[in-house]
């Protein structure tokens, strides 16, 4: 609160950081509903299903930042780093999916 004139300046950043983590929270389920759903429907090879679950856990890496920050020494820099590995993931996927279906036809 800003004591020069009784205005909190902090007010809505609890709303944000609710809708901040609750975004992150329904792109994880959005994820780990596509996980299931290549692995009940789709043809699977083993380096899609590798990268796959890979992915998968690497976003649920950043849930998990208490635990590896004090191995690693980090605390701000790591979650973004793991979420770039996710990225890398998924785009190693998506070019993998579309080199199969190009030798397809």
């Amino acid at each position: 609160m800003n004591p020069a004139n009784g205005i909190d300046i902090m007010k809505g950043f609890d709303a944000v950081f609710i809708v901040m983590i609750g975004g992150f929270i329904i792109f994880y389920e959005l994820d780990l509903f596509y996980t299931v759903y290549y692995f009940f429907t789709k043809p699977k090879t083993v380096t899609k299903s590798l990268l796959n679950v890979f992915a998968n856990l690497s976003l649920l890496l950043v849930y998990f930042n208490d635990f590896y920050k004090d191995i690693l020494k980090e605390d701000v820099i790591l979650p973004f780093v793991v979420v770039l590995i996710y990225i890398i993931l998924r785009v190693t996927y998506l070019i993998i999916s579309v080199r199969a279906l190009e030798f397809e036809d």
